[in-house]
């Protein structure tokens, strides 16, 4: 599973299923084990040569609130995961050591 921010409120969640059958939905929440909200989206694979890919989906959440802790998961029936959310006041600094 992949995540990356989009806009400044919302989250793309990009994974990869052998099975050309599931569901490109995520389901999300902001309290462990409940999802109060979800979102579909399309899917795509492709071939090369002999190689065909698994079905990728790639579906965008939110709008989120900002440094806030989410929790997901992917296809209907997957692992839960979570996120937190950037806080809402920019610009963010990184330090490297």
């Amino acid at each position: 599973v992949h995540i990356s921010l989009v806009g400044s409120d919302h989250m793309r969640v990009s994974w990869i299923t052998e099975d050309k059958h599931a569901p490109s939905v995520v389901e999300y929440g902001k309290i462990a084990g409940k999802y109060s909200r979800s979102a579909t989206a399309e899917d795509t694979s492709y071939r090369y040569f002999f190689y065909s890919s698994g079905k990728i989906h790639h579906v965008k959440i939110g709008p989120l609130d900002a440094d806030t802790t989410y929790y997901y998961r992917c296809g209907g029936d997957g692992s839960e995961l979570s996120f937190k959310t950037p806080p809402s006041v920019l610009p963010i600094t990184f330090a490297i050591v």
